[in-house]
């Protein structure tokens, strides 16, 4: 067999061969260097991770662009908002600024009435001097001659003597004073003028004296006529024609110390020991009418004791009970 010449020699592909130098020089390599395999294996291995990265990465920026579309958004939003604030903010500046005017205006025409009032006041006082002095001038004094004084006539004094008259039983009564009264424990009785023509009549005195005595002792002393007064001017007062009824005239000191002993309300120093009081009361009238005549009088004591029925009066000191 004839060997073929070198142009029909067909020839091995290089490229196959370089290929397999290549792994085998890597198959080697890697037995030889196995820390050269376990970088290669972290490679492959590490690929995944710059895909988890890429996608975060991914993920980042479009976060980051939603957030620039939304900032862009909201500036717009703002800028429309500051635009209607300076709207606002233009509107009341006028506002502001017109109200000012107004007020200044006021003031304005206020200070200028407060002038014209000021001048006004100011020019007033001399106008009201001139007219005092040409239309009401001073009236020049008049002599008035003097008169005699004139003399009141004083005010008439109340004379309690002057009550209606009573007609004694001697038929007088011009200036009489008379006097009825009824012993309500002796059962005697006296009605007579003690008082005429300007005197008090001994007689009749002493009859009063006698009704009017300490019937437990028979004692007998005179009594006050000013007492007897009293008791005229009350029956006067009253109106009345009626005896008292006397329940108490002089009480001796042995009389009064028992009454005093016996019951409460009986001054040691009562003025029935000296025959100045009696205990009365009036038939037909009211005790406390009877009462306000005798404090009419406006003279000695008056004690009111409705329980025992009867007033006390006497020629004491003006006092009341």
């Amino acid at each position: 067999m004839t060997r073929p010449d070198h142009d029909e020699r067909v020839e091995t592909p290089v490229l196959g061969r370089r290929r397999l130098l290549m792994l085998g020089g890597g198959l080697l390599g890697l037995l030889a260097f196995p820390e050269l395999a376990s970088a290669a294996v972290k490679k492959v291995a590490a690929k995944p991770e710059k895909a988890a990265k890429a996608s975060a990465k991914a993920s980042a920026s479009s976060a980051k662009a939603s957030r620039a579309a939304g900032h862009v958004a909201r500036g717009s939003k703002h800028g429309a908002d500051a635009k209607v604030a300076e709207r606002g903010r233009a509107t009341a500046g006028r506002r502001y600024e017109k109200a000012s005017a107004h007020r200044v205006a006021k003031a304005d025409r206020a200070h200028a009435s407060g002038k014209a009032a000021s001048k006004h006041a100011v020019e007033a006082p001399r106008v009201a001097r001139v007219e005092t002095r040409v239309v009401a001038p001073e009236p020049r004094p008049r002599i008035v001659a003097a008169a005699d004084p004139v003399i009141e006539p004083a005010a008439p004094r109340v004379i309690y003597d002057r009550a209606p008259a009573i007609v004694s039983p001697r038929g007088q009564t011009r200036g009489a004073r008379s006097v009825a009264l009824y012993n309500t424990h002796t059962g005697e009785s006296v009605n007579v003028d003690y008082f005429v023509d300007g005197r008090y009549d001994r007689e009749s005195l002493e009859e009063i004296d006698r009704v009017l005595r300490d019937y437990h002792t028979d004692e007998i002393i005179p009594i006050d006529p000013a007492v007897i007064d009293q008791v005229h001017w009350v029956r006067g007062a009253l109106d009345s024609s009626e005896a008292f009824n006397v329940y108490s005239g002089y009480r001796s000191p042995e009389t009064n110390a028992a009454a005093r002993r016996m019951r409460g309300g009986v001054a040691e120093h009562s003025y029935h020991v000296r025959g100045k009081a009696i205990d009365l009361n009036l038939p037909g009238r009211e005790l406390r009418d009877v009462r306000m005549a005798a404090l009419s009088l406006g003279s000695g004591g008056v004690g009111y004791y409705p329980w025992g029925g009867f007033v006390h009066v006497d020629s004491g000191p003006v006092r009341r009970w």
